[in-house]
């Protein structure tokens, strides 16, 4: 891939050599005084020539080493980027684990200890999550039916700016999941 832009180099310099050939030739053909130059001028010439390619030949390939070596450097400091990138991202999923291990112990423990006030019971957290759950599905679930949002609060009893909150903050997943 990047041995292209030498050919097409070494192409353009060919190209002007020939050029700068066919020139001098119909100088020659067009000038009594080009006929009359001696060999050892038009060898010089041509040894010139082939100095300057060489010279032009040699400074494409000592660029494209240049650029060679930069695309490694480069790709060197992305692959150790991204190596750091998913090391981070195992330790991340790593404590979320355990945060999840935690949340999860934790509302095991809420909901077998309903909290008592007096002789009423303090209602589960789980039951909580469960209603808030079906009543966002519910406001989901009119808002596709094309209900209008006074409309909305009017049926579920809540108040418009409380459904703007809820329509504003819910991520598409959990819209999506007002389906279930």
């Amino acid at each position: 891939m990047l041995e292209q832009p030498i050919y097409l180099l070494m192409g353009a310099g060919l190209l002007i050599l020939l050029i700068a050939l066919f020139l001098t030739l119909r100088q020659k053909g067009a000038s009594g005084q080009e006929q009359s130059r001696s060999h050892e001028q038009k060898l010089q010439e041509r040894q010139e020539m082939e100095k300057s390619l060489q010279r032009f030949v040699h400074q494409v390939k000592q660029e494209n080493e240049l650029v060679v070596a930069n695309l490694r450097k480069t790709k060197e400091n992305l692959r150790s980027d991204l190596d750091q990138l998913e090391e981070r991202i195992q330790t991340l999923e790593s404590e979320l684990g355990a945060v999840r291990e935690q949340l999860a112990s934790s509302m095991g423990e809420t909901q077998k200890e309903p909290l008592s006030m007096g002789n009423e019971e303090v209602p589960r957290v789980h039951e909580d999550t469960l209603f808030l759950r079906e009543r966002f599905q519910r406001a989901f679930a009119l808002q596709r039916e094309g209900l209008s949002l006074d409309e909305i609060a009017k049926q579920l009893g809540a108040g418009r700016g409380e459904l703007e909150l809820i329509f504003s903050l819910a991520t598409p997943q959990e819209r999506g999941r007002a389906h279930e």
